[in-house]
Order: structure tokens, then sequence, then C-alpha cells
């Protein structure tokens, strides 16, 4: 069950998942390294192979799932079994795993962002008056990003941390604004960076910040505190026709002259500039020096 077999296979279940409303599923469904492994034997009716579909997805992201993971895989399992099992007397079933990638700077020192940077980029948030939810409530924003149904509550009356934030923020609406930035569960100004990190990157998420403008002069600000700090957050993919940015170590950024070009373009929404970005990123492979070089000379 392999090539184009299973991603016909796998493009069924992506798409009854998608039909039925499981839109995670069917997201960590398309981003996954996938893999079907015979992994045991039944003796039933003769004797029944049993099949795995592997998904391997980068381990961070695996992390954040937390509990939730037993549910994605019950969800895709349903609808594997409904694809895969009708080829035959065979079993199936999905399994979420960590994916395995060679990191060599793995053993040293994590990612840090300092607690000034954190703190001068709250103000900023506060100064400028911006609602770091965006268009969602609290509880939509945040279970982008974490299990809330994992986290304690600060209420008695409520079993996790997804009552009492909707209780205090909508019900009683006694908690302020910011309330997101001392609380201990999140852990945002003395927590992993990594966390800090995606929680930037998510405020300025099409879905978040529709507003395309505004998510450009947050990121903008966003990156005028982290840049010292070595990292940076740079745009990976369009949405709808607007911007999706992830944070990464300006080590890893190896045309940066060019990045900063096309944040500008899309900045001023300059077709010209674009045309000249994309002939300095196809001209990096050949002469990635000469490359790097002109993009200075025609940002500055």
């Amino acid at each position: 069950m392999e090539g184009q077999d299973d991603e016909a296979h796998l493009a069924a279940v992506e798409a009854m998942l998608a039909a039925e409303g499981m839109t995670e599923a069917a997201e960590l469904l398309r981003e996954a390294d996938c893999e079907t492994t015979e992994t045991g034997w039944d003796n039933w009716n003769g004797g029944t192979p049993i099949y795995t579909l592997f998904l391997s997805i980068d381990p961070a992201h695996y992390g954040r799932l937390g509990a939730k993971r037993a549910t994605l895989e019950e969800q895709i399992t349903a609808r594997v079994k409904a694809v895969y099992e009708r080829d035959g007397d065979i079993w199936f079933s999905a399994s979420i795993r960590p994916r395995i990638q060679a990191r060599p700077d793995w053993r040293s020192a994590p990612a840090n962002v300092s607690r000034r940077a954190r703190r001068n980029i709250i103000d900023g948030l506060k100064v400028d008056n911006i609602a770091w939810m965006g268009s969602l409530d609290d509880v939509e924003f945040l279970q982008r990003l974490w299990d809330l149904e994992t986290l304690p509550s600060h209420d008695s009356r409520y079993k996790d941390a997804a009552g009492d934030i909707w209780q205090h923020r909508w019900n009683n609406n006694d908690w302020e604004d910011d309330w997101i930035f001392e609380d201990k569960r999140f852990d945002l100004i003395d927590g992993p960076a990594d966390r800090f990190l995606a929680f930037l990157a998510e405020m300025v998420h099409p879905v978040v910040r529709p507003d395309r403008n505004q998510a450009l002069d947050m990121v903008r600000n966003f990156n005028d505190q982290l840049r010292p700090e070595g990292w940076m957050l740079v745009e990976v993919e369009k949405i709808a026709g607007r911007p999706r940015f992830v944070a990464k170590a300006i080590g890893e950024l190896g045309g940066r002259s060019v990045m900063r070009a096309r944040t500008v373009a899309d900045a001023l929404d300059a077709a010209w500039m674009h045309r000249e970005i994309e002939r300095l990123e196809n001209a990096v492979d050949r002469d990635p020096a000469l490359a790097i070089g002109t993009a200075r000379l025609r940002t500055h």
C-alpha cells in the first residue's frame, strides 16, 4: 500500500475528515509524514494482518497536542478503517508520533528571549491598544496553542482552564484584557522562549488578525525587539493572500536581506519590488554572495 494508491487512500481519509468538520484532524493528516507498516498478525478467520498508519509530525506540535492526541487518533482511525479495510481482510489503525529528524544543535543552549524583550513587546501592545486575541475570543485563541481541558482551573466551580477563562472573561467580565501575561498556567513572561514565540506568531495569524496591514505593523514591532535576541518572525506561506509567520533563529536565515526586502514589499504592496525579490531568490542558488550583496544595495 504504497505510492499513488496510498496517496489516493489518504486523500479519501482527508476528504472525509474535512466533510465531517474534523478540521484539526484533516490538517494534521495533510501535514504529517505518513507511513503504513504491518505491525501485527491475528489468527482470526485464517489470518488477518494488522497495519498501522503512522503519522509523524513536528515534535513540538506533538507535545502541544497533549491529551488531544487520543481524540485525533480515534477520529483518523475510524476513517482509515472505512477507506483501507474495504480492500480485504486487514485491520487498520492510525497512530500519531513525533517526527525524528537530525538537529545538530540540540545539545546547545535552548532558545531564549529575555524578560526585558518580552516586556517591551507586551508594553508595545498596551501602548497601541492591541488585543492579543485579535478577532477571536480568549478561549478560541488559546485553544489554537494549548489543550485547555488539560490545564487546571483557578475557579473551583470549573474543572479546567477553558471553563474559568470563559466565566471570568465573558460571564463575570472581571479579568483585565491582558490577564494572559500574568497567568502562570501559560507562563509567557518567564516560561520557555518557544512558547512565547509561538504566541506572537499566532497573534498575527490571518484567522486571528485578518487586517493584513495591522499584522505587518505588529510583526515589524515584534522584530524590532526580537532581532537583538537572535530571532525574527518570518513569512512561510500565504493564507487568503495574507502572510502566515513563524519564529526563526536568525542564524537559520541564509537570505536575511531577501527576507527584509520581502517584508518591505509586503508593506508597500509594490509589484516591481516583488519581481526584484523573485530574481534575487533565484540568484541565491547560483551565487549567494552576489545575491545578498545586491539585495543589500537595493533595500538601503
